[in-house]
């Protein structure tokens, strides 16, 4: 997906790429479809997962909920770009193909009730909006990212052209 987009996802590309013996794919995955929810599955997994690792549980705190959300965009637009090329290669397919939409929905919908829980926490008022804000924030920061030319990503240790995501979380989540 992040490299050839929707039309490269095939039961066969996959087997190739995994090293896996031909068919292996097609025996879980059945249909294309069946191949693309799992995909799906498996990248909202990972973007959970990589939550989790961010975010430091235990006393709710607006300084580690920011370092997370900062980490987010950094691991989005830097090493976990080919995951990121693929997850909006499917947010595309999506306008197109509504059983796509609908596998895509669900796994946001299950990431934006955690990140509403996160949100609320912190004491935020409208935990719902303010959560839908974020990712918002979060897909627009990472995408201006993914689209700078390979040699302005990143000057002298920063992003350049970068946006202060920590400032900006602050702001969205202030209340008055």
């Amino acid at each position: 997906l992040a490299s050839g987009g929707m039309r490269a996802l095939t039961h066969a590309r996959v087997d190739a790429e995994a090293g896996l013996p031909r068919g292996s794919t097609s025996n879980h995955f059945r249909t294309r479809q069946a191949l693309i929810e799992g995909v799906i599955e498996n990248l909202e997994r990972s973007d959970y997962a990589e939550w989790l690792l961010s975010y430091e549980w235990g006393e709710p705190n607006l300084d580690r909920f920011c370092d997370a959300i900062e980490a987010a965009v950094e691991t989005m637009a830097g090493p976990g770009r080919v995951q990121t090329l693929a997850r909006y290669a499917l947010f595309l397919e999506g306008i197109h193909n509504p059983s796509v939409a609908a596998a895509v929905q669900l796994g946001r919908d299950r990431l934006r009730g955690w990140a509403v829980g996160a949100v609320a926490a912190l004491g935020v008022s409208e935990p719902e909006a303010r959560a839908a804000a974020l990712f918002a924030f979060i897909d627009g920061a990472v995408l201006h990212r993914l689209s700078l030319p390979a040699e302005s990503q990143h000057v002298g240790g920063r992003p350049s052209e970068s946006i202060d995501v920590q400032l900006t979380v602050r702001r969205m989540l202030a209340d008055g």
